[in-house]
C-alpha cells in the first residue's frame, strides 16, 4: 500500500511540475488594435508591406506583473533595432476625461501629455504624460462602473496610454526596443520598475506587378483568323448591297 501511495505521489508531482505557467503578459504592452477592440496583452509581431503605414498602440494594465496604478505618470524612449526599415512618423501620449455617468469629474493627465519629446526616423524620445495636481493618472477607481477614464478598455482591462506611427520603408525585421524614460514610471510617489512587452515588426516587399500576358502564336492565329472572317463578311455585305 505504501508502495502505492508512493507511486501516485510522485504521478501527481510529475503533472504537476509539468503545467506551464500563465503568461503574465507587460505592464506595458503593445497592439495593433485601438482602443474598445480588446488588444490582447502579450508580445506583438506585426507584419506590414513595404508602402504601408501603420499605426501601433501601447497600454498599460494594472494587472501586469507589477499590478501597479500610475497615478502620477510616465515616460518611454523607444529605438528600432536596425535602421532604415521603418521610419517613425508620430507618438503621442493621450489625455482622457474621467466621466460619472453624463457628467465628467476630471481628467486622467492634465498637466502634461501629448507629443513625444524627439520623433526621428529610428527613435522616440520622451513619450511622457503625467500628472502633478490636476489629473488622477491612472488608477483602478476609474475602471467603473461609477467612476470611468474614457481611455480604459474594458475588454482589454487595459488604458490606452501612446499611438505611434510609421512607415514602412523596406523589407526586413526590427524590434522595437522601449525602455522607462527619463522621468520613469511613478505611482504613489515610488518609482516602478514595470515589464514592457516585446514588439517586433516584419516588412515584406511589395508584392511585383502581374506580368504582361503576350499571345501564344495559337491565339495570335485566331485573332488573325478572326479579323480575316470580319474582313471577308464585310466585302460580302457591300457587294451585296451593290448588286
Amino acid at each position: 500500500m505504501l508502495q502505492r501511495l508512493l507511486t501516485v505521489a510522485v504521478i501527481v508531482t510529475g503533472c504537476l511540475l509539468a503545467v506551464p505557467a500563465q503568461a503574465q503578459g507587460g505592464d506595458f504592452f503593445w497592439s495593433t488594435q485601438p482602443l474598445n477592440s480588446g488588444a490582447p496583452n502579450g508580445d506583438l509581431v506585426a507584419d506590414y508591406t513595404v508602402g504601408d503605414t501603420g499605426t501601433l498602440y501601447i497600454y498599460w494594465t494594472t494587472n501586469g506583473p507589477s499590478a501597479s496604478e500610475m497615478d502620477t505618470g510616465g515616460g518611454l524612449d523607444i529605438t528600432t533595432s536596425a535602421a532604415g526599415v521603418i521610419q517613425f512618423l508620430t507618438a503621442e501620449t493621450h489625455e482622457f476625461p474621467i466621466m460619472e455617468g453624463p457628467t465628467q469629474t476630471g481628467v486622467r493627465w492634465g498637466d502634461a501629455f501629448g507629443p513625444a519629446g524627439s520623433v526621428t526616423s529610428d527613435a522616440i524620445d520622451d513619450l511622457n504624460a503625467f500628472s502633478v495636481v490636476t489629473g488622477d493618472g491612472i488608477i483602478n477607481a476609474n475602471t467603473g462602473p461609477l467612476s470611468f477614464d474614457q481611455g480604459y478598455d474594458v475588454a482589454a482591462d487595459a488604458f490606452l496610454f501612446a499611438t505611434i506611427t510609421f512607415d514602412a520603408l523596406a523589407p526586413g525585421s526590427v524590434d522595437l526596443n522601449t525602455v522607462v524614460g527619463a522621468i520613469g514610471v511613478v505611482h504613489n510617489a515610488s518609482s516602478v520598475n514595470p515589464t514592457i512587452g516585446a514588439a517586433t515588426i516584419n516588412v515584406m516587399p511589395e508584392e511585383p506587378p502581374a506580368p504582361e500576358t503576350i499571345p501564344t502564336m495559337t491565339e495570335w492565329a485566331l485573332m488573325l483568323l478572326g479579323a480575316l472572317v470580319l474582313v471577308t463578311g464585310t466585302i460580302v455585305l457591300r457587294r451585296g448591297a451593290l448588286a
